[in-house]
């Protein structure tokens, strides 16, 4: 299903006249952050669920974009939702759209579960693979960083293994991606 709120707005806005690329990023983001406050609070969605439903949100907002501009844009608005951090990794002080902290690893599979926020983890692995072509090098640093902690976090190993397919299914090197509609149902897909 897909959220009411920001289709609401967008049409509200095509009705005035205007075109969904002219919605700029900061009200989409303030859609974005508001619809992830509201998951995050309504305690019988799990922590996946609420992944691909902001995920979804993220996706009907950038609708317009090509696919690489998307998942880079929608993994952006996620760091952005869900974590902590700005997109360059600086840390965001002022809160307007931190989430973390609200999330870790409920209707996760439990291959992937370590009692951490694997929400997170997994955001900051997909926004590092679907910005790049080289995944392989992305991936073994991502795995080079869980292989030195003490002990080995096997969990996350797993986690970024299942990053890389998402971005392999969102983005495949050939052929025609898959819609993004479908993107939430893949994320959630791999990592049920």
């Amino acid at each position: 299903m897909i959220p009411l709120a920001p289709v609401l707005m967008v049409v509200a806005h095509l009705v005035a006249g205007g075109h969904h690329a002219a919605i700029n990023e900061a009200a989409r983001r303030a859609i974005l952050a508001d619809f992830a406050d509201r998951v995050a609070a309504d305690s019988s969605v799990n922590d996946l669920e609420a992944l691909r439903r902001i995920v979804e949100c993220s996706t009907s907002l950038h609708a317009h974009l090509p696919p690489v501009r998307r998942a880079d844009a929608i993994t952006a608005d996620l760091i952005l939702v869900c974590t902590e951090r700005k997109t360059n990794g600086a840390t965001r002080s002022d809160g307007r759209y931190y989430r973390s902290g609200r999330f870790r690893d409920a209707g996760f599979a439990a291959r992937y579960r370590d009692g951490s926020d694997q929400v997170r983890h997994v955001i900051w692995a997909l926004r590092l693979l679907v910005r790049t072509k080289k995944r392989d090098a992305v991936l073994r640093v991502l795995d080079l960083r869980e292989r030195v902690a003490t002990p080995v976090n096997e969990k996350d190993l797993a986690l970024n293994a299942a990053a890389r397919a998402i971005a392999d299914a969102w983005l495949p090197r050939e052929g025609r991606p898959p819609l993004a509609r479908r993107w939430p149902e893949i994320l959630a897909a791999q990592l049920r």
